[in-house]
């Protein structure tokens, strides 16, 4: 991953307010090469999202996808998580589970679709975890 083209990437740091987790939550947004507002993406929905940035390099990655292996041009929305708290938000058992699943569905994915030209139909977007 030498190629400097790679590099060159357009990630935005939100934060959002979530009446559900009575918290704020930050995303990071990566926006494709030749971003235009007035063409449609899809979208990949990144649960452990610092960590799918910073450790994964998925904008780095998705760059090398767009660029040089004719992939559609995508956005990818990162959330945030306090890995303290992680377990109990992403597993069904956990006791922020269903204040997190309704962050997700009622505040996140609504924020990114009325900022965002992303599409919304479900074979357009794509959720992605580390594990959990």
């Amino acid at each position: 991953m030498t190629d400097s083209r790679y590099l060159k990437r357009t990630i935005l740091k939100e934060q959002i307010e979530s009446r559900h987790l009575g918290e704020s939550r930050t995303l990071r947004i990566y926006l494709p090469p030749g971003y235009n507002e007035l063409l449609s993406y899809p979208v990949i929905y990144c649960q452990d999202g610092e960590e799918f940035f910073n450790f994964g390099r998925i904008a780095t990655y998705a760059n090398q996808l767009i660029l040089d292996e004719n992939i559609e041009p995508f956005i990818v929305v990162g959330v945030e998580v306090n890995t303290k708290i992680r377990t109990q938000e992403y597993a069904p058992f956990g006791n922020r589970f269903d204040a997190y699943t309704a962050c997700f569905a009622e505040e996140i994915i609504p924020y990114i679709e009325e900022k965002y030209p992303v599409r919304r139909s479900a074979d357009e977007r794509v959720l992605a975890g580390d594990s959990l």
